[in-house]
């Protein structure tokens, strides 16, 4: 296919699957999910970074991101690598709320992707309390998370018990013990 063939492919799905989510003509992601599940990575990535770069485009995408985890969509780590360079405070927020007060399965998506963003931050505080957590699933989540960040030399064990993990986050983060 042409450069010229390939533009105007991806204007008209641009045109019919994103634009009319931004215009607020539909509010469901159903044919931008299907889109995703049944293209390649880089026909998807390209449909996010065009999104992206539209007026209202990062606020979409952050709504669709939040969108994949709870529906426990594909993509999800693909659109945390292009959304991941530019988040606002306002993502950082919701990012550590989901994680926070979301249902599990949505908690350990977000904490599977985690790594595709800077560890400072909102992102070093969703990593440790996800270390921390009372749950076994979402630590080992973020065990998962903390491996892909630091390496495998972190000695942290999800399975240890709560004094030891405190110890060991407080070791690694400096974060306060409770």
């Amino acid at each position: 296919m042409t450069q010229d063939g390939t533009h105007d492919l991806f204007r008209r799905l641009f045109d019919s699957i994103v634009k009319p989510l931004l215009n607020g003509e539909e509010d469901d992601f159903g044919r931008l999910y299907r889109f995703v599940e049944l293209n390649d990575d880089e026909a998807a990535k390209v449909l996010f970074q065009g999104t992206f770069g539209c007026r209202g485009g990062r606020e979409l995408l952050e709504t669709i991101f939040f969108s994949m985890a709870r529906d426990e969509k594909d993509g999800l780590s693909l659109l945390a690598t292009v959304i991941a360079g530019e988040t606002t405070a306002s993502f950082g927020d919701r990012f550590r709320s989901e994680c926070r007060t979301g249902e599990k399965p949505t908690r350990v998506a977000l904490l599977d992707v985690l790594p595709a963003f800077a560890i400072g931050g909102w992102a070093r505080k969703v990593l440790t309390a996800g270390l921390l957590d009372r749950e076994q699933e979402i630590r080992e989540a973020a065990s998962r998370a903390l491996t892909a960040l630091y390496g495998p030399d972190c000695e942290y064990d999800p399975e240890d018990p709560p004094a030891e993990r405190e110890v060991m986050v407080h070791e690694l983060f400096g974060v306060a013990k409770r």
